[in-house]
């Protein structure tokens, strides 16, 4: 099938109008690349020099494929191979950064990392040392555990881009509050699924804040401890005391129907 045959040829045809601006949405192998080597090669006629024109993709791998296209439909690739300017978010970035040294406050030329998490701990910690009135209020809440709030802070910070829009914005507070409600609701209908008295309040009478472990003082009743599961009723509680204690672990998710029997 020829190019001109395509349903969508002629607006194929228009997206290459360097005077334009576009947006392509298409499924996988239907040509997206090739349409944008092509508006790339089209630019390329239109400028004096080649770093004029920027081309940003996600990965190194697709800024390759990008730029050996072009590259193979250009008759001076050799003179023009060094200068096409065909890049990753990240590598874009970083030039930025080489480029305006004093404004990115940096000092050295920052790296990049694959696994950001190191930093994202760091970070936190160092949030916490400043003991502003923030820092000292969450770590009341936490009873002054130190590790769960720098994992509070940091596993929020590799998810910022869910929520760092909308920090400060009207209602962000009651959506929030919103979710967390969403997700305890729902890790008490896990839990009552195991067991039908399960509750934030036995979670907090029957378990201990950092084992995780039953209470001696006052003693767990024994058809709890003799819930069928991994460590017994207390393999349904993190996920519940998770919702009060702030835990690490993973909620708790029920077993099959066929392997769980209800208490006498």
């Amino acid at each position: 099938m020829k190019k001109s045959d395509l349903p969508d040829a002629d607006a194929r045809e228009a997206a290459l109008d360097p005077r334009r601006s576009f947006i392509v949405q298409a499924p996988a192998g239907s040509g997206k690349t090739e349409l944008l080597v092509r508006r790339f090669l089209k630019l390329l006629a239109t400028v004096e020099r080649p770093e004029e024109i920027l081309a940003i993709t996600f990965t190194r791998k697709a800024a390759a494929e990008m730029r050996k296209r072009v590259l193979e439909a250009t008759p001076e690739a050799k003179e023009l191979g060094h200068r096409l300017r065909i890049q990753t978010i990240d590598a874009l970035c970083a030039s930025l950064t080489r480029q305006m040294p004093v404004l990115a406050r940096f000092g050295a030329q920052p790296g990049l990392v694959e696994d950001a998490r190191p930093h994202y701990r760091e970070a936190a910690l160092r949030t916490l040392k400043e003991l502003s009135p923030e820092a000292e209020r969450l770590l009341a809440h936490l009873d002054n555990n130190l590790g769960t709030a720098v994992w509070l802070l940091s596993s929020m910070l590799a998810k910022r881009d869910q929520w760092l829009r909308t920090t400060g914005a009207v209602h962000a507070r009651d959506r929030l509050e919103a979710s967390f409600a969403l997700e305890r609701a729902r890790i008490l209908g896990a839990a009552r699924r195991v067991h039908p008295d399960a509750s934030i309040e036995m979670a907090q009478k029957y378990l201990t804040k950092t084992e995780r472990t039953w209470t001696k003082r006052p003693p767990a009743p024994p058809e709890l401890v003799a819930t069928p599961g991994t460590l017994g009723f207390g393999a349904l509680m993190p996920g519940v005391a998770s919702v009060v204690f702030g835990s690490q672990r993973t909620p708790f998710e029920p077993a099959s129907s066929s392997s769980v029997k209800k208490p006498a």
